[in-house]
């Protein structure tokens, strides 16, 4: 779009979507943000009524909820799947279309991050289910919730802080908790004892190892010699090769692969 169209911002006149600002509640508003928030409320009224009023949507939440069982009693999921997506893709066009109104000017490549970041929340986040990670229902996501804060009081105590004021432990156990939230099959985490004191580093080790008592499988690259003790399998790479691939047990029986990866003797 930018090849065809460059990148300079350009502003829409208001005459195109109903005139100037209205006076609302006290305040004075474009009439857009008006018109923008009526058409939001029908269609989170429309995303109601697919997923709570007609057979499809029960479909969906019946995948979102078990996706075995729905299989096993006879949901087409890739179907189901891909209507969600396109449901969801309309909404994104949707809302595409009102934000340069909105915001008063517009540039091709505007929408570029938030699309990035829905692409990571709706897809990845729901783990592949378009509409998982937004329509939860209430009773799940209080069960979550709750599950998470015994996994990390911490958090619990500072539910009412903002994120950017933790330290660095405790924004490491919320990214974790984050990642737990979606109830995923697959933990992957890149060194997450780094930054960490040694106290820390221990209290996320319990806390990954009762995860993995409940189910969840990990992937962990880490330096860290203390990680060990979750591993069924361990793998160590040099120059982006495979030099060793065995249990923990078998590592630490080997004086020179302690020494050579761990900086341990015997």
């Amino acid at each position: 779009m930018s090849l065809l169209f460059g990148n300079i911002e350009r502003s829409i006149p208001s005459r195109l979507l109903g005139g100037g600002p209205v006076s609302l509640l006290g305040q004075t508003v474009p009439f857009a943000w008006v018109y923008a928030g009526g058409v939001s409320i029908l269609m989170l009224l429309g995303v109601y009524i697919y997923l709570y009023r007609s057979r499809i949507g029960r479909q969906t939440r019946a995948i979102m909820a078990q996706r075995e069982e729905a299989v096993s009693v006879g949901i087409d999921i890739h179907r189901v799947s891909a209507i969600a997506f396109g449901v969801g893709t309309g909404l994104a066009a949707v809302a595409g279309v009102f934000a340069p109104f909105m915001l008063g000017s517009f540039t091709p490549s505007m929408g570029v991050p938030l699309d990035l970041t829905a692409f990571a929340v709706i897809v990845i986040g729901s783990l592949g289910n378009p509409l998982g990670a937004l329509f939860v229902d209430r009773r799940t996501a209080r069960r979550r919730q709750q599950e998470l804060y015994a996994l990390f009081p911490i958090l619990a105590e500072k539910r009412r802080q903002a994120s950017g004021s933790l330290s660095g432990g405790q924004r490491k156990m919320l990214g974790i908790a984050k990642a737990l939230a979606a109830e995923p099959k697959l933990l992957v985490m890149d060194e997450p004892s780094a930054g960490l004191s040694p106290l820390l580093v221990s209290t996320v080790i319990q806390s990954l190892d009762a995860c993995r008592a409940g189910g969840l499988s990990l992937l962990i690259a880490e330096q860290n010699v203390k990680f060990l003790e979750l591993g069924d399998r361990v793998f160590t790479l040099e120059g982006g090769r495979i030099t060793f691939g065995g249990t923990p047990a078998a590592i630490q029986a080997d004086d020179g692969l302690r020494r050579a990866y761990f900086g341990l003797g015997v």
